[in-house]
């Protein structure tokens, strides 16, 4: 059973079903693994408090798939800035079935900030898919995969070659964005965009204090400054605010 019908492939980043074609195969094959459950298991399972995506995931990697992926935004924040609520719901819903069941599950985040957010709403055990990798091999489970942590090509063939050896299965969540060559010139020059600035504002001050003292250096900067952050903070912000449009919800949040 698939969560979805079709894959659109189209230069996605971080799409870890191209950047691994083992990843690709293992999705389109009609695998037959063994179940984690016998079938007649899962008709007693409840997934009334499961968003109707996720509860067919998760039949779809108990009964027989190694990899479930569900095409939808985890929250409001952009990618990897932060999950919404019903993440928080559905992760605890999964966590309350597989314990039950005695299998292991496991979240893997972008960051540790959010692996963190993860285990203290939900108690589900999160980490960063890199330091996951890290570690030895562990028993068959779950994992439920952030799309968004793939930041390495290596990361995509090294979590499936763990799913082979440990049987275990993954739902993978997100939705990746597509990218033009030019946002990947931008990605590639953010590398060193605040390095810049660093180097630059170092320069101008070495120049500056060549014809100023440092108690002048230190008035000019605060009056060039602090005074219009100070001014654009009250008189500036608040009508932005206020007036602003309310922020839209995204389009399809776990």
């Amino acid at each position: 059973m698939r969560a979805l019908s079709s894959v659109h492939r189209a230069i996605i980043k971080n799409d870890p079903l191209q950047l691994a074609p083992s990843f690709w195969a293992a999705y389109r094959a009609e695998e037959n693994l063994s179940p984690l459950i016998p079938p007649e298991r899962w008709a007693k399972i409840k997934t009334d408090n499961l968003n109707p995506m996720v509860a067919q995931a998760l039949q779809g990697v108990l009964t027989g798939d190694r990899i479930q992926v569900i095409r939808a935004e985890l929250g409001p924040g952009g990618v990897g800035m932060g999950y919404g609520p019903a993440v928080f719901s559905n992760l605890a819903g999964l966590q309350l079935i597989l314990a039950a069941e005695g299998i292991p599950f496991t979240a893997l985040t972008p960051s540790a900030v959010l692996a963190r957010q993860l285990q203290q709403r939900t108690e589900v055990p999160s980490q960063t898919l890199t330091s996951y990798l890290l570690l030895p091999e562990n028993r068959r489970g779950v994992l439920f995969v952030d799309w968004a942590s793939f930041t390495e090509l290596n990361q995509a063939e090294a979590l499936f070659t763990h799913l082979e050896k440990t049987q275990s299965r993954l739902i993978l969540v997100g939705l990746p964005q597509s990218e033009s060559a030019a946002t990947g010139l931008v990605l590639f020059l953010d590398q060193w965009f605040m390095m810049l600035f660093f180097l630059l504002s170092g320069a101008g001050t070495w120049y500056a204090l060549g014809s100023r003292t440092a108690g002048q250096y230190v008035t000019e900067r605060l009056q060039r400054l602090l005074v219009p952050l100070v001014v654009g903070c009250l008189v500036v912000v608040p009508p932005l605010v206020y007036a602003g449009p309310d922020v839209e919800p995204c389009r399809s949040v776990l």
